[in-house]
């Protein structure tokens, strides 16, 4: 006996479509039941639960709308159609027509439901058991819906908000912030477009751009604008361009790192002396402190820079200093005891030793 043909397999399906049953038995037997996506307990691991914070709820609905598209792509979308056309009413007709989609209503609704459940928390979490007491079941569809209209709403008055915010950035005085605030202003830009409807020229986008700038790049902005028409692109890229050369100048060069760390001085000391040649018994330091690098000290004047016998005071009249045969204290011609201290010729001076 001969296999069947795909062609033939393919006439029998067609002639069993108005028995289900049958159908899904022979597609069974023959291996060829499409396998349903499921979604893995840990599939959501990494994604922290929302309780309800106004500010964590634009990176946790992405996080879990990114997540849920690695698993099935399908349900992702219905999800961001969700966010897109969320009005002020829920009710099972409105979600299925954004859906658009009852058969994967049908086969991830309750799923999704579980998933919202354990991903939320607080008063979040309340709006997603809440979808099951107004009558509409578990439908993981219908809760997400619920949780867009409360954290989320497309009412005129948050859409006056969200436009009052991207039109009025806050201005950039530190340079070095300007590339992550550009960053910022742009994604408002988009979700003002995407999830409001409202969209701004090229000429209202610079304005605004400008505006949030340092007073000497908008100085820039207002020269290199000629005839040609405004694009914003260009002009974004041109700023970008100036900052990020301004941030890279300012950041500390090679020599600046080197002295830091104290590698100005080679293979020398900061003395200028290599390695084992320092002065025994501190002498270099003694001298520098001592004579503050003036040089040698006249034991006659007390002087620097030259000895006793080529000193210019007259002799007879020494100032000792210190310790020693001619210094003050203890000495044969110092104040104090000795040959020639307190006695037969007076207080402190002696006679000179030539």
């Amino acid at each position: 006996m001969s296999a069947a043909t795909p062609e033939q397999i393919q006439q029998l399906l067609d002639g069993l479509a108005t028995q289900p049953d049958l159908l899904e038995t022979f597609k069974k037997a023959l291996g060829l039941e499409k396998k349903k996506e499921v979604f893995h307990p840990k599939t959501y691991s990494r994604l922290e639960k929302f309780s309800g914070e106004d500010s964590q709820w634009q990176e946790w609905v992405f996080n879990l709308i990114m997540t849920t598209k690695k698993v099935s792509k399908e349900v992702g979308e219905a999800m961001e159609r969700i966010i897109l056309e969320c009005g002020t009413k829920l009710e099972m007709t409105i979600v299925k027509g954004i859906v658009k989609d009852d058969g994967i209503m049908n086969k991830y609704g309750a799923e999704m439901f579980a998933i919202l459940c354990e991903l939320t928390g607080g008063e979040a979490n309340a709006v997603v058991r809440g979808v099951n007491n107004k009558g509409l079941g578990h439908c993981g569809f219908c809760a997400f819906y619920a949780l867009n209209h409360r954290f989320n709403p497309k009412t005129p008055a948050r859409t006056l908000q969200f436009l009052h915010l991207v039109v009025n950035p806050p201005k950039v005085k530190d340079v070095r912030l300007l590339p992550k605030a550009i960053e910022d202003w742009e994604a408002r830009r988009a979700k003002l477009g995407t999830e409001f409807g409202e969209t701004l020229s090229d000429n209202m986008s610079t304005a605004i751009f400008t505006s949030m700038l340092p007073l000497d790049l908008q100085e820039m902005v207002f020269q290199s604008q000629g005839a040609e028409a405004v694009k914003y692109d260009i002009i974004r890229d041109k700023v970008v361009t100036v900052a990020s050369r301004r941030i890279q100048m300012s950041q500390p060069t090679p020599m600046d790192i080197g002295e830091v760390n104290g590698e100005q001085y080679g293979p020398e000391n900061y003395w200028g002396y290599g390695k084992g040649q320092e002065l025994e018994n501190g002498e270099g330091e003694i001298d520098l402190v001592k004579g503050q690098g003036k040089g040698t000290q006249c034991y006659r004047c007390s002087g620097y820079g030259h000895m006793a016998r080529d000193c210019a005071t007259e002799k007879g009249q020494p100032k000792g200093q210190g310790k020693g045969d001619y210094g003050k204290g203890k000495g044969d011609y110092g104040k104090g005891k000795g040959d020639y201290g307190k006695g037969e010729k007076g207080k402190g001076k002696g006679t000179d030793r030539v």
